[in-house]
C-alpha cells in the first residue's frame, strides 16, 4: 500500500512474495519488456544502444589481381567507367592506366581490367587522354636522370611543351612533366629548355620519350566519378529533408525508415519517412528521406552524404535504483541501498542513448 493514499505504510520483502506456482513475483519489472514505467518507488526505463552499419549509395568496390568490381543492388547496364572511348585511371603509385569495363550477364557486376598495374581504392575521378606528336627542330640530350633539354640554333622562348603534360619515361611509363625552364643568354645563346621531371623518374637518354614515334605528348584530362546517388539537402523544409538522385533505377536503398543518421552536432536524427519518384523524361530517381532535423539546433550538411546509418537496439534497464529528477535538469540520479561499487556494475554506459 501507498502510505500517502492509505496513511498506513506496510514493508514488503519481495524475496518472499511467490504465486502458485511457487515462482517469485517480479514487483519492481525485472522482466517486464514493454515501455518506460513505474512500479512502487523504481522507474524501468528501456535503453537505446546505437550500432553503426556503413552507409554507401553506390557500388561496392572489391580489388583483384588485374581488374577490380563494382557490385550494384541493381541492374545497371551502364556506367561512366564504359563510355565507348579508351579511359584511364590512375594506380596506387599515381601512374595512368588503360582500362576496359565488362558487365556480368545479369548487369550488377562490372568488372575493370587494369592490366598489372595495381588500384587498392574505389576510383573518384578517371581521365580521358589526348595524344599529339611533338616535334620542334630541337636537339634533345639527357644524362638518364630527371632532367632534359631541347637546344635550339635560334632565339624560341615558346614551345607547346609546358608542366602538367606527360611525356614517357625510358620504360615507356607516361610520366608528369614538372616544369619547362627557357635560358637564351640575353639573346646571345645558347637557346636552351630545362625539361625537369618528378623525383626518381628516369628519362632516355637519346629520344623524347619512348613512344613509337618518339615526339608524343599526353594531356590528361580529369573527369569526377560517381556511379551512386548525388546528395542534396533541403534547407527550406525547416531543415529537414535530404535527397539522393540516381542516374539509374534504383528501387532499393540501405536507409530505412527508423534509421539515425548524424547531424553536424554529432546528434543522432531519425528518418521519419521515405518516399522516391522515377522520372521517366530525365531518366532520374530520386529518394527523400524525411528527418526530425527541424530545428535550428539539428542541421544537416549542405554537401556531403552521410557515411554511416545508426540502427538502434533496445535493451530493456532496470537495476533497482531510485529514480529522481528534477524539470529543468540535463541528468536524473539512481539511488541504490546498497553498495554499487562503480558505474561499470549498471547496465547504462557512455554512449548510450535515451529516446526522449
Amino acid at each position: 500500500a501507498e502510505s500517502s493514499k492509505t496513511g498506513v505504510f506496510c514493508a514488503i520483502d519481495e524475496d518472499k512474495v511467490i504465486d502458485v506456482d511457487g515462482t517469485k513475483v517480479d514487483l519492481i519489472g525485472h522482466n517486464n519488456t514493454a515501455g518506460s514505467y513505474e512500479v512502487l518507488s523504481h522507474k524501468i526505463t528501456p535503453t537505446t544502444v546505437f550500432a553503426m552499419n556503413s552507409y554507401d549509395d553506390s557500388s561496392v568496390f572489391a580489388a583483384g589481381s588485374g581488374s577490380f568490381t563494382l557490385t550494384f543492388d541493381v541492374a545497371t547496364p551502364n556506367i561512366d567507367l564504359n563510355s565507348g572511348t579508351q579511359l584511364y585511371l590512375t594506380d596506387d603509385n599515381g601512374i595512368f592506366v588503360p582500362i576496359t569495363a565488362t558487365a556480368s550477364s545479369n548487369n550488377t557486376v562490372w568488372t575493370i581490367s587494369h592490366g598489372s598495374a595495381v588500384i587498392s581504392n574505389k576510383p573518384t575521378q578517371y581521365y580521358t587522354r589526348t595524344t599529339y606528336n611533338y616535334a620542334d627542330g630541337s636537339t634533345y640530350a639527357s644524362s638518364g636522370n630527371n632532367v632534359a633539354t631541347l637546344t635550339f640554333d635560334v632565339d624560341t622562348p615558346n614551345i607547346p611543351m609546358t608542366a602538367g603534360q606527360w611525356i614517357a619515361d625510358s620504360a615507356g611509363v607516361h610520366r608528369e612533366i614538372s616544369s619547362v625552364v627557357y635560358s637564351n643568354n640575353a639573346g646571345a645563346g645558347p637557346f636552351v629548355h630545362t625539361i625537369t621531371m618528378g623525383a626518381g623518374v628516369t628519362l632516355p637518354t637519346s629520344a623524347l620519350g619512348a613512344d613509337s614515334d618518339n615526339t608524343t605528348l599526353h594531356t590528361y584530362t580529369s573527369v569526377s566519378y560517381n556511379d551512386g546517388g548525388i546528395y542534396a539537402y533541403d534547407s527550406n523544409v525547416n531543415a529537414a529533408n535530404f535527397t539522393l538522385t540516381f542516374d539509374r533505377f534504383t528501387p532499393n536503398m540501405q536507409i530505412q525508415i527508423g534509421d539515425y543518421v548524424k547531424d553536424l552536432g554529432g546528434n543522432y536524427i531519425r528518418i521519419n519517412n521515405t518516399t522516391n519518384s522515377w522520372d521517366a523524361n530525365t531518366k532520374k530517381h530520386v529518394w527523400t528521406f524525411e528527418t526530425e532535423a527541424n530545428s535550428p539546433n539539428h542541421l544537416l550538411s549542405a554537401s556531403t552524404p552521410p557515411a554511416n546509418i545508426w540502427r538502434n537496439n533496445t535493451i530493456t534497464y532496470n537495476d533497482g535504483g531510485l529514480y529522481t529528477y528534477v524539470a529543468g535538469d540535463n541528468f536524473f540520479t539512481l539511488t541504490f541501498d546498497r553498495d554499487m561499487v562503480s558505474a561499470s556494475n549498471i547496465n547504462l554506459l557512455v554512449g548510450d542513448g535515451q529516446l526522449i
